[in-house]
């Protein structure tokens, strides 16, 4: 993961700084451990969706600056001031409400304003709303706007025309703020603007799936940020046997044998985060003393165990071994983005599936502090 921020930060003039997008437990990942290794790696600020997602960030004792990419409720503001984090806001409302609890708890809060220029989903979409915002700011001694944003909806797609469009509109609220003296941080890129448009970097960036090892898309040009995945997954083998020809596996019997069929149940199922989608379509890696196997998922995925074809793995499986589930192993790989492609969605949602019931285990620690 560390080399992953590195070689981003290659990508991006000297001045930008990049922002650990840590959100939804660091997309499954935990987001604790790789705020640590952000934080060691040179990221200059975490971002997570909800303020709650921060509390265990800051009971962790990690300190960096921590924004909210998404819409704050009053509840969530409250959090937001107890934790020393900097919402996300869009309306004058939002704004000074802000102000009211900022009152009440004698403190000042930062704030990043949030520009809709093509998403349409969140955020300030003409200049009448800004001009309401701003309105708001300046009656708000104790709200400091910190930095500006949008969040590009095609940057991964190969025609780079909406993206450039968002920008376009983008810096022409940005010009509005300046005349009026405002210049806050500026951020815009995501996993696939760092990648392919850096032109468009500015003072930080938003680094989200690729921090964990992912492209974006298949047509963003990955020979300008070389990535490797983070996560791992791996599951026990828990019983090996042979069936006959017509034997079926799994409920609803969606497996049939057409020869004598070697199984081994793994001890991971949809209870874990592992798709039911996968059912007699994915596989796994196998590994004896004669090499690594590719061994295809066998009827339906239950909730808490899996079967897999063995037979052709050469050499002697036993229970206890584990099989790779998600990972490499010997020149063989399963990839989030193959489980996805096989599940019809992004590997995003791959790897936050796996959920708490899979124990995580973090390597490359280099001190007690970095704990990744």
């Amino acid at each position: 993961m560390k080399q992953n921020i590195e070689n981003a930060a290659k990508n991006l003039p000297p001045s930008c700084g990049i922002v650990a997008v840590v959100k939804a437990n660091a997309y499954g990942h935990g987001a604790v451990e790789c705020s640590f290794a952000a934080k060691s790696a040179g990221a200059r600020m975490l971002a997570v969706a909800l303020a709650e997602e921060a509390q265990e960030l800051r009971g962790a004792g990690i300190d960096m600056p921590v924004m909210i990419i998404g819409r704050s409720n009053p509840d969530q503001l409250r959090l937001a001031m107890a934790l020393d984090l900097q919402p996300c806001v869009f309306t004058p409302d939002d704004i000074l409400l802000l102000q009211q609890i900022c009152k009440q708890e004698g403190k000042r809060c930062s704030v990043h304003l949030k520009f809709d220029t093509g998403m349409c989903r969140i955020g300030i979409r003409s200049e009448e709303e800004l001009a309401a915002c701003l309105d708001a700011l300046a009656r708000c001694a104790d709200v400091e706007l910190n930095g500006v944003f949008t969040h590009f909806a095609n940057s991964d797609a190969k025609d780079k025309a909406h993206a450039q469009m968002q920008h376009h509109r983008f810096m022409g609220y940005i010009k509005i703020l300046n005349e009026k003296g405002l210049y806050p941080a500026i951020h815009a890129d995501n996993s696939a603007g760092t990648i392919d448009l850096p032109q468009f970097s500015h003072d930080m960036v938003r680094f989200g799936i690729s921090m964990y090892g992912y492209y974006p898309s298949d047509e963003v040009k990955k020979d300008a940020v070389p990535l490797a995945p983070v996560m791992e997954v791996f599951a026990e083998i828990s019983n090996v046997k042979t069936i006959d020809i017509g034997e079926s596996v799994g409920y609803g019997s969606t497996f049939t044998a057409a020869r004598k069929t070697r199984v081994a149940t793994v001890q991971i199922g949809y209870g874990d985060g592992y798709n039911r989608l996968l059912s007699n379509r994915g596989r796994m890696i196998v590994t004896t003393q004669q090499g690594s196997f590719y061994a295809p998922v066998i009827g339906r995925v239950c909730m808490d165990q899996t079967m897999i074809d063995i037979t052709d793995v050469q050499g002697t499986v036993r229970v206890g071994d584990e099989a790779v589930v998600l990972g490499n192993a010997g020149g063989k790989s399963v990839s989030a983005d193959d489980m996805a492609r096989l599940c019809e969605t992004i590997s995003y949602e791959i790897l936050l599936d796996f959920n708490y019931r899979v124990p995580r285990v973090y390597t490359g620690s280099e001190t007690a502090g970095d704990r990744i």
